[in-house]
């Protein structure tokens, strides 16, 4: 059976996989935090995988999904 998320569900488990995954990152956490507080989602997201890339950062499996999730349902 598909679980049906809505997009405050997704939003909400892709914020709390993103303070896991950049941790160890605080500048880039500080910036995904302020932008993701002041309602800039896109920009938050670009931060996001700005980091992965630069760093060589690996998604855990929760981290991939939350990413995944967020991407089709708010970023698409």
């Amino acid at each position: 059976m598909i679980e049906m998320k809505t997009l405050d569900e997704v939003k909400n488990e892709y914020e709390r996989q993103v303070e896991i995954f950049l941790q160890n990152h605080p500048a880039e956490l500080l910036m995904f935090r302020e932008l993701w507080g002041a309602g800039e989602f896109r920009r938050a997201y670009v931060v996001v995988q700005e980091a992965t890339r630069n760093f060589g950062l690996v998604m855990s499996a929760d981290m991939d999904k939350a990413d995944d999730d967020f991407f089709w349902m708010y970023m698409h």
